[in-house]
């Protein structure tokens, strides 16, 4: 007969904290707003390294270069939103704004960004947020 205190444990989950970095190491004109996403662990480590004890990227990067996009967490997924082409940021022919919004999966990131559906509107610097499970997206443009 089983007991209470013969029941399997439960195993606590791992926190870690998401973080990205705009990649400056090999911009040139035109290759900027290119991010590189990051992990701190629960005992304060930075993760993964390399051989020399750099940082390495945790995730693959976007599909496509979002500048200025907005970021916010929902369980375990990060999702990417809104933002813009940098090629034509200051270009005087205007900027494409994107309606995108991408997410990954922090328990299986080995599947890579996926494409959520768009936004109504494309927004450049939005602010984003998450109230009741549901993700709000604040901007100008």
């Amino acid at each position: 007969m089983a007991m209470e205190h013969d029941a399997v444990p439960e195993q606590e989950e791992e926190v870690r904290i998401y973080f990205r970095v705009e990649n400056t190491k090999f911009q040139s004109p035109g290759k900027e707003g290119i991010y590189d996403w990051y992990a701190i662990d629960d005992n304060d480590e930075l993760l993964p390294k390399d051989k020399e004890g750099f940082l390495e990227p945790v995730f693959e990067r976007l599909p496509k270069s979002q500048y200025m996009s907005a970021c916010v967490g929902l369980g375990p997924y990060i999702c990417v939103i809104g933002g813009s082409e940098v090629e034509t940021l200051y270009s005087p022919s205007g900027r494409n704004i994107y309606s995108d919004m991408y997410y990954l999966d922090t328990r299986c990131p080995h599947n890579g960004w996926k494409q959520a559906p768009p936004l109504i509107k494309p927004r450049t610097d939005p602010h984003a947020f998450v109230v009741d499970g549901k993700i709000y997206v604040l901007a100008a443009m």
